[in-house]
């Protein structure tokens, strides 16, 4: 007995799909390809390997098929995928969009995303997903978490940009997907190099054929393995790399990092510093990097190696959990007990519009509060005056918590915005001094910094002879200590409570 298992790509569509022999299918299910794997009842067998041809590595540990692959053209191994005008017109719109909004300020990287095809390396996706201006996941994890995906056009822009990778450069990217990587060979060119480490073989695979089809897999070297150790030594050109861009958020610059990258050459991060992901650009100088560009973004976690867990410490039965990550975690159960009793609340007089950033206070707060954390829970009920969809800035003394919060202002700017003051609560038997600390805090930023630049962060290695510093600029990882400098802010006045010196 033979049965035949059928399996399309589909790069364009319209209409609902309808089953037109409704006697001869039992049942009818979509399924998104990811959720394939968790499934509560297994495909059957020549199904799962019909759909691995399309979707190489979706659904593993698979017994071996003999299979027939479409054959590969001598025009450079470019694979006909299929590319609508529907395509190339949304292509054009979206890099006329970036260059409109200032994201692709080069000819060079205009091109890029004039020439590569999104959709091709979203194959789940219809194409007004596939050249929407977001990110879009590709795989989700049993929990619901995205675990891989195609970063946002926008933010990819910006770290090309700042990753400065020109013609005839040697570029390395660590994580996978294939579209970023393409982007990369446009800007190289025919003389340069790209490599790419992933470390899902499932996410692997995926790029490897992307690759194929649209062309690039000869200009592409993809490695299946874990990027804290960057790339394989064979691969690392003389000099080291000129760009490395990481494209899952991380906890820290692995050594590997920096010794693959060639002095005066950029790494550009998504680097987490005390639970915020902010893009960092950094340019090495001898053993030091020094960043050349902070700004907000969202990433994937990393896996492998380099993976967290920041899931909170529950304070007991109150609701509330605490986030550590580069400070090391206190004991909590006081905690409850000070969250049982009444908060001292403070506030700062110092306000922001609805739509203005503070990202800098954020970053500020985690080298300014001794004992920073990040206080998770409902804002509906329990004492906390907790930030609405986002964890607050806290600190733990002994005992004691403060953290900060926000309350909108009665009156708008005179340009209409809403305007919200930050202010501080305090907790337990040193409510008061925890809750100034983090209102002189506040203030310091709104005097000090708020008017100034970014914060600089310089990375040196972590070594038994690492240079003493105040605690309060530091943030300490495993194999990093990185500085925070914070342009105008003024140590003589108001003096931050300090946990120490390192």
């Amino acid at each position: 007995m033979t049965g035949n298992t059928e399996v399309a790509r589909i790069t364009e569509y319209s209409g609902e799909p309808q089953v037109l022999e409704p006697e001869l299918i039992a049942r009818w299910e979509w399924h998104t390809p990811s959720a394939l794997r968790s499934l509560p009842q297994p495909l059957f067998t020549a199904s799962a390997q019909a759909l691995n041809t399309a979707w190489p590595g979706l659904l593993p540990d698979l017994p071996p098929a003999s299979f027939t692959p479409r054959p590969v053209p001598a025009d450079g191994g470019r694979l006909r995928f299929g590319e609508p005008p529907a395509a190339v017109r949304l292509r054009l719109r979206l890099a006329e969009d970036l260059t409109r909004a200032g994201w692709t300020r080069t000819p060079e990287l205009r091109a890029a995303f004039q020439v590569v095809p999104r959709q091709a390396f979203l194959p789940e996706q219809s194409l007004g997903r596939a050249y929407a201006n977001e990110a879009v996941a590709t795989v989700i994890t049993d929990d619901g978490r995205s675990s891989s995906s195609v970063s946002q056009p926008e933010m990819q822009a910006v770290m090309l940009d700042h990753g400065r990778l020109r013609e005839g450069g040697h570029g390395l990217e660590i994580g996978g997907g294939g579209y970023n990587a393409a982007l990369m060979t446009e800007l190289v060119g025919a003389t340069g190099t790209v490599t790419c480490v992933e470390y899902d073989p499932y996410v692997h695979r995926r790029t490897v054929r992307f690759l194929q089809e649209t062309g690039y897999a000869d200009r592409v070297r993809v490695v299946l393995g874990d990027g804290v150790h960057g790339a394989p030594e064979h691969l690392v050109p003389p000099g080291g790399f000129d760009t490395i861009l990481v494209t899952v958020a991380s906890m820290d610059i692995p050594p590997a990092w920096t010794a693959q990258l060639a002095d005066g050459g950029r790494l550009v991060v998504p680097l987490r510093l005390g639970g915020y992901t902010r893009c960092v650009a950094f340019e090495k100088r001898g053993p030091l990097l020094t960043s050349t560009h902070v700004s907000t973004c969202g990433f994937v976690a990393m896996q492998g190696i380099g993976r967290w867990d920041d899931s909170p410490v529950p304070v007991g039965e109150s609701g509330y959990g605490i986030r550590w990550e580069d400070t090391p975690p206190a004991p909590v159960d006081p905690l409850e007990r000070a969250l049982a009793g009444d908060p001292v609340e403070l506030w700062t007089g110092v306000t922001v519009a609805g739509d203005e950033s503070y990202e800098t206070l954020q970053l500020w707060l985690t080298v300014a509060l001794p004992g920073f954390c990040r206080l998770t829970g409902d804002r509906e009920e329990g004492p906390v005056l907790l930030p609405r969809n986002q964890d607050a800035a806290a600190m733990v003394s002994g005992g004691s918590l403060g953290c900060m919060t926000v309350r909108r202002i009665e009156h708008d700017d005179p340009a209409g915005r809403s305007l919200w003051e930050f202010g501080a609560q305090g907790f337990g038997p040193d409510a008061k001094d925890v809750a100034d600390t983090v209102v002189r805090a506040v203030r310091a930023w709104d005097r000090d910094i708020r008017p100034a630049t970014g914060p600089v962060l310089t990375v040196r290695p972590v070594t038994r002879h690492t240079e003493q510093l105040p605690a309060r600029h530091v943030i300490d990882k495993q194999h990093s200590r990185i500085v925070l400098t914070f342009p105008g802010h003024r140590h003589d006045t108001e003096p931050l409570p300090r946990s120490g010196d390192i």
